[in-house]
């Protein structure tokens, strides 16, 4: 947000045990439901937008996140920079300006997609972006996520890495990749990195809120 109040953070990288769920129980000691397979994701998509979940809320199988703030574009001609570390993987500065090269500034921007496919407002071919968002969760949980992005992609929750994609070039689809992922009790950060090789891009992420996902056992 444009507050004046800047998020800061340290990102995710190599060495970091993921964030991923590897029991049914919760920080507060109950017993997470949520499946040990994914649920599916239909062909017809139907997604909630949101950031926030919380008992209660409107009912879907799949809640898309839909706020992100987003940065480019980052230089990766024949993607020779496609593992090059740029400032955002370590440190997350919502008010940070970059020099990307040939007189141009790189600079967070907020933007709301209207569809589970995120796809940034500046989009060119050869780059590298990233999307920085925050979630909120009533209390602990553990979820699926599907990702998918057009092309490589890595993502991670809470400075810890989630998820990375193949290296070939790609379409994108829902239902690229799927985590079992550990959500802690109010704000959780998330930093998407996307790579465009050509033509448009595109990433999402999808949280499984379907009834009885994340509710405690009885």
């Amino acid at each position: 947000r444009r507050d004046g109040h800047a998020h800061a953070g340290t990102a995710g990288g190599a060495g970091q045990s993921p964030a991923l769920a590897q029991s049914g129980q919760t920080d507060d000691g109950e017993h997470d439901n949520s499946p040990a397979e994914p649920p599916s994701i239909p062909r017809k998509l139907e997604a909630l937008p949101g950031r926030k979940i919380v008992a209660g809320g409107d009912k879907a199988d799949w809640m898309y996140v839909d706020s992100w703030y987003i940065i480019g574009m980052f230089p990766n001609p024949r993607r020779v920079n496609i593992d090059t570390k740029f400032p955002p993987d370590s440190v997350i500065d919502l008010d940070a300006v970059y020099d990307v090269g040939n007189g141009r500034l790189a600079r967070w921007e907020f933007y709301v997609s209207p569809t589970p496919r995120v796809t940034p407002p500046e989009d060119e071919e050869y780059v590298i972006y990233y999307a920085y968002t925050e979630l909120w969760f009533d209390r602990p949980r553990d979820l699926w996520i599907a990702v998918g992005s057009d092309d490589n992609s890595r993502l991670w929750i809470n400075g810890q890495p989630v998820w990375i994609s193949g290296y070939q070039l790609k379409s994108w689809r829902p239902d690229e990749g799927f985590r079992r992922v550990h959500f802690q009790e109010g704000r959780n950060r998330i930093l998407y990195r996307i790579e465009n090789g050509h033509h448009v891009s595109g990433f999402s992420l999808l949280i499984a809120t379907g009834e009885n996902v994340g509710n405690p056992a009885p």
